[in-house]
């Protein structure tokens, strides 16, 4: 997605039944990566923005990666291991 940063934003976030990479934990895998990226992406266009001299603009996309990241670190609790 390099350089796809806007089409990256304009994602909407996977589906509660989303499978990711294995068979228990899909749902988290997939929420925890796309708000990875999107906290990238925000940071990326905020220092980019600070670096142009943007003020509100570089204001509003940090506060906006810090909002993200917040959603990131408040991940839901893992699934119950599966027995049997």
């Amino acid at each position: 997605m390099h350089a796809r940063w806007g089409a990256l934003l304009a994602m909407r976030a996977p589906p509660p039944t989303a499978r990711g990479l294995c068979a228990r934990g899909g749902p988290e895998y997939a929420a925890l990566v796309f708000r990875y990226a999107r906290t990238l992406v925000l940071a990326a266009r905020a220092a980019g923005a600070a670096a142009r001299g943007g003020g509100a603009a570089a204001a509003r996309l940090a506060a906006d990666a810090d909002a993200e990241l917040v959603l990131l670190q408040a991940r839901p609790p893992r699934a119950a291991p599966v027995t049997g």
